[in-house]
């Protein structure tokens, strides 16, 4: 520790004899080196007004001509914006827009004091107080050896950015006391700095008015309100596809309650034997395939009345009995009419500007009252085989939507289910929710 704190102090010796060196040769009349200027930016911050400060205008072919970069640094933090001169109304209106936006960065971020910058602990520091340092001055003696005196140092910050040390043996006050000393002194040069800001001379003055923050403020809301107002209008049209959609699925409901109310009871049918006299109901019922039968004569059952319940609580029982298709593996039989080997799977070729585009297309089961949807895969794009692929995972995306979905393949059937098995109202919302999400609008192209 001692050792690098007194090499700390001789690099901090050194750099203050070159500094005096420097402003020696300055004064004897030598030219002091200046930097290239910036060849993008209209003038340097050294020589610009002190309301443009910070603020620098280019020009980019790219960018739509010239603009207007803002960029400052405050309190350790890097602050940039740019400003298009053609899409803000000419130079003057963007540098109104610019300075404002650069005056709300200093409003937000005041300049550090003098006093808070020098307090900084530097990564470097080993004494753990900014300013403060242990140093070994050697003074040679008349037999040839070197007296070695440790010190803790202050450096006490001035106006004016100059600076006094103050020095504090440690033979004198031990190691402890010199250290405390030293802090003492170091906090009491900080104090004296109260209301003095860091490079105050080179601080940006604002130069904005109300006016120009509000009318800022509207520029920088101006996308923001544009983007909130597509998405309003997007929402406005899906609420209206819903709606429309809601009503057709009603009024589909309502035709359908109304055919069955027209139809008696659902797979029950009158019939009268071949002698004219005498007359059944007949129960018959297609499940899977299978056709179930059974009839129900009024002479054995002692009227049409006893009859007729007698064939409804048998239609009842056998209905509950029968498994339920499901409307995915309902989905998936191919037709003798498909010419692709996929259910739901064709090829098809549109006409583009005169040319033909072919592409496999998935088709995705139809639900009552909603739009179809569909998928197509161009061959153009993925090939013979790989649009055929993609087509049939696409297809069995859709269908596997309805995997956990019964199949009633007529009004009867459906009757039935809601009349032996009514659902509440949490159910039929439940229901309505199972619907596919994608299912109120048609799909896109691959």
């Amino acid at each position: 520790m001692r050792r690098q704190a007194g090499i700390d102090h001789a690099i901090e010796r050194a750099r203050l004899t070159v500094g005096a060196k420097t402003a020696a040769r300055r004064a004897r009349g030598a030219a002091p080196v200046s930097a290239a200027p910036n060849p993008e930016a209209e003038s340097t911050s050294a020589a610009r007004a002190p309301d443009l400060v910070g603020i620098f205008r280019r020009h980019h072919p790219d960018r739509g001509g010239y603009y207007l970069h803002v960029s400052l640094q405050r309190q350790g933090k890097i602050f940039q914006k740019y400003f298009n001169e053609r899409r803000n109304g000419g130079e003057q209106a963007t540098l109104t827009l610019a300075r404002a936006w650069r005056d709300g960065v200093i409003a937000a971020y005041p300049a550090m004091p003098l006093g808070q910058f020098c307090g900084i602990v530097r990564i470097n520091n080993t004494s753990g107080v900014s300013g403060v340092s242990r140093a070994v001055k050697g003074r040679r003696r008349k037999d040839g050896g070197v007296l070695e005196r440790a010190y803790w140092c202050a450096r006490v910050p001035l106006a004016a950015g100059r600076y006094r040390y103050r020095s504090f043996s440690v033979a004198v006050y031990g190691e402890d006391g010199a250290w405390q000393r030293a802090v003492d002194a170091r906090l009491r040069g900080l104090a004296e700095l109260d209301g003095i800001l860091y490079k105050a001379d080179r601080q940006i003055r604002p130069a904005s008015t109300a006016a120009d923050f509000a009318l800022l403020d509207a520029r920088l809301r101006a996308p923001e309100e544009r983007r909130q107002q597509r998405a309003d209008a997007r929402q406005a049209r899906l609420q209206s596809v819903e709606q429309r959609a809601a009503q057709r699925l009603a009024l589909a409901q309502a035709a359908e309650d109304a055919a069955l109310a027209g139809g008696g009871e659902p797979y029950i049918g009158r019939y009268t034997n071949a002698n004219g006299v005498d007359r059944y109901w007949r129960v018959s019922m297609v499940r899977q395939g299978s056709r179930h039968r059974k009839t129900f004569s009024d002479s054995v059952h002692g009227g049409a009345a006893p009859a007729l319940l007698a064939a409804k609580a048998w239609r009842d029982q056998l209905f509950l009995a029968l498994p339920v298709e499901n409307k995915a593996s309902r989905a998936a039989r191919v037709n003798a009419a498909n010419t692709s080997g996929v259910a739901g799977v064709n090829r098809a070729r549109t006409l583009r500007n005169g040319e033909a585009w072919d592409a496999w297309v998935a088709h995705g089961p139809k639900v009552k009252g909603l739009p179809s949807r569909s998928k197509k895969f161009s061959v153009a794009k993925y090939g013979e085989e790989r649009a055929f692929a993609l087509a049939v995972e696409a297809r069995a995306a859709f269908v596997a939507e309805f995997s956990g979905t019964a199949y009633w393949h007529h009004r009867s059937a459906r009757k039935m289910r809601r009349a032996l098995d009514p659902a509440p109202p949490a159910a039929a919302a439940g229901e309505a929710a199972a619907t596919p999400p994608n299912q109120g609008r048609r799909a896109g192209t691959a």
